[in-house]
């Protein structure tokens, strides 16, 4: 601990405390937060509003040993925390550090666990709220919400039976053999290698990972969602376009990334002689974020994941903090503690991901790649999210514009440059017309259309029926 370190303030690992406490509820908050969250450290002798050091007078040993006393009556379970004195600036202050637990959930006694678990959430500690109580639970006897079996599932057989089974073999068996895998045959007994399936007195039974492996538009497990939105300008004031993914979590990963890439702009870039989609933010990049969104989030959280498309910016909301033991410097650096490592198994079989702990590390090499800025990781309090921002290249627009560029650098979207090619290929189309041939929905045809005319793009030549669309000379090139 230095003078500098302090005069950082408080933050998610540093707490400050101007003498220890006569309320020792005070920092015994911290010490449960601490535990069950990614560890920090509490600094005794330090002001936490000014930041003055002030130091700790009297028998510091004697100090030391109280405060550890205090939390082993106090806390539970059983935790070892380091604590010792330094001299900074001629005045001593007491550090005591908290390491996270693996026997979580870590609370304190007198209040029992449902209103004495606490999480640091900033440079705050609070009380953890129903969902993350309950992982923290399962945390502690070295489980998962994904292992754990499928009560809903279990006496179903519309949606628990062989032929499912068999068809989620198969959908395994595909994506991994499109990745390149080669004389694989994935079948039950696979699944229940892997955990999706388990087995109790010889009788199979599905797990929550099976459930959400063979999700279907008819069983309702709707918090397990993707939910995707477009909107207008830079808030939720105006829908223009939204999409709720459903079925298995492997095709919701498929379904919102379209959504995402129909509602980015995007150029063409050629390798050699081929015209390629060039995408104003990095596929790789945004697939990453996607499947690290499904594969990690906190399933007992009842709402869905949500992904929001704003004129500056694309956001990617993924219910639940992060896994208990896991900061978020630390995931940046590499380290990745499995929310659902079931999950985790089958998505990488897949080859949906990579190694564990490599995601964040791939969105940043895509983005350097790309020559864009990274996103921005925030971890709020019933949620993290990665937001990456929409910014214009130089040099006539993003990426140049649509096939080397739209009057210098008119960026459209993908279904603003599909609407326009079909207008030039057969400009007496109407709009209804252009629904069925494309298959989009009216109110995207007729947004295209908007832009492509606000845009000068192309103009209206008589009436809506008899008449027909005109490209405006020299505009597309």
């Amino acid at each position: 601990m230095t003078i500098g370190d302090i005069k950082k303030g408080e933050s998610s690992h540093l707490e400050f405390k101007r003498e220890v406490p006569e309320r020792k509820e005070n920092f015994l908050k911290t010490v449960s937060a601490f535990s069950n969250t990614s560890g920090g450290k509490i600094v005794f002798g330090v002001d936490d509003k000014s930041l003055e050091l002030v130091g700790i007078d009297g028998d510091i040993f004697k100090i030391q040993d109280s405060i550890i006393n205090c939390i082993s009556d106090s806390i539970e379970p059983l935790i070892s925390p380091n604590i010792n004195a330094q001299t900074i600036e001629d005045k001593t202050v007491i550090v005591l550090e908290i390491f996270p637990t693996n026997h979580t959930p870590c609370f304190i006694k007198s209040k029992g666990k449902e209103n004495g678990t606490f999480l640091r959430i900033g440079a705050t500690s609070r009380l953890a709220d129903f969902y993350t109580l309950r992982e923290l639970e399962l945390n502690g006897i070295r489980s998962s919400f994904d292992s754990q079996k499928c009560v809903n599932l279990m006496n179903d057989k519309k949606h628990f039976n062989p032929q499912i089974t068999k068809n989620l073999c198969q959908q395994i068996q595909k994506r991994m053999e499109k990745a390149g895998a080669q004389n694989i045959t994935v079948t039950e007994e696979t699944l229940e290698g892997l955990g999706v399936l388990k087995r109790i007195n010889g009788e199979l039974f599905p797990t929550n990972a099976y459930a959400l492996l063979t999700l279907s538009d008819s069983y309702d497990f709707s918090r397990c969602s993707v939910r995707c939105a477009c909107f207008k300008g830079r808030d939720k004031a105006i829908f223009l376009d939204k999409l709720d993914c459903s079925g298995a979590i492997f095709e919701q990963v498929e379904q919102a990334l379209n959504f995402v890439l129909r509602n980015l702009k995007v150029g063409i870039k050629f390798v050699g002689v081929q015209g390629i989609d060039d995408f104003e933010l990095p596929v790789n990049a945004l697939r990453e974020a996607i499947v690290n969104a499904v594969v990690h989030r906190n399933y007992m959280i009842e709402e869905p994941s949500q992904i929001a498309i704003y004129d500056d910016r694309v956001e990617i909301i993924s219910p639940g903090r992060l896994v208990s033991g896991l900061s978020l410097e630390s995931a940046l650096n590499g380290k990745s503690i499995a929310r659902n490592p079931i999950i985790a198994k089958v998505f990488r079989l897949m080859k949906l991901m990579e190694e564990w702990g490599s995601g964040f590390r791939r969105i940043y090499q895509e983005c350097e790649k790309a020559h864009i800025k990274p996103p921005k990781f925030q971890e709020n309090e019933l949620d993290c999210s990665i937001v990456f921002e929409r910014v214009e290249k130089q040099n006539g627009g993003i990426n140049g514009g649509i096939n080397g560029g739209i009057n210098g650098g008119i960026n459209l979207s993908k279904n603003e440059n599909l609407v326009f090619e079909a207008i030039k290929n057969n400009p007496s189309q109407t709009n209804s017309e252009l629904v069925k041939s494309l298959k989009l929905s009216s109110r995207t045809i007729d947004r295209c259309i908007k832009s492509l005319r606000d845009n000068n793009l192309i103009s209206r030549e008589g009436s809506n029926k008899t008449g027909f669309w005109k490209i405006v000379d020299g505009e597309k090139k």
